[in-house]
């Protein structure tokens, strides 16, 4: 460890070093040299942020698929929930179990860091027995925000609520909603 970073401080000192070298001969060159170098140094930069910004949008492209149906598993459990309390059929202790352990897979996988904050936070949240209905569904609409920017919508028009209010029948639309 003290040899990495006695090398850092080597290597920041010789760059340094070289850069002041390269500055002070550049300021004693001729103005049509100067010129011609700076060019070349905008085009190599100009270069290297266009390569980087490429890399990084064709992983998000190869990620995309794999985040999505990641996240869906998410979303056939908030359904199934759902259905359960709407009266159909209600999952099991072990089929919840399941479809949370799915999904819990994919966010370790493919989730980015907001969505993952949002469901630790929702499991801590649920496990300290909320005191409201409201408060579990405005929980699970932080989830579904964090899922959906990751895919990159920009849910910034929405009303709060206004995601998990899809999922919930006309009455309790109002409730989440806030226009009881």
């Amino acid at each position: 460890r003290f040899l990495r970073y006695g090398l850092v401080i080597v290597m920041v000192a010789v760059f340094s070093w070289l850069l002041w070298v390269f500055v002070t001969n550049i300021g004693q060159a001729d103005a049509g040299v100067r010129a011609g170098l700076i060019g070349f140094l905008g085009v190599i930069s100009a270069a290297l942020l266009a390569h980087h910004q490429t890399k990084r949008r064709e992983i998000t492209a190869r990620l995309f698929a794999d985040k999505r149906e990641g996240y869906a598993h998410v979303m056939d459990l908030i359904c199934d929930l759902m259905r359960g309390i709407k009266g159909k059929r209600e999952l099991s202790e072990r089929e919840s179990q399941e479809k949370m352990l799915l999904f819990k897979k994919a966010l370790i996988v493919w989730g980015g860091p907001k969505a993952i904050t949002a469901w630790n936070e929702i499991e801590l949240k649920l496990d300290s027995n909320p005191s409201s209905p409201g408060e579990i569904l405005l929980e699970w609409e932080r989830v579904l925000r964090a899922i959906r920017e990751d895919l990159g919508h920009d849910d910034s028009a929405l009303e709060v609520g206004s995601l998990i209010a899809v999922v919930l029948a006309a009455k309790d639309k109002k409730t989440v909603l806030g226009k009881s």
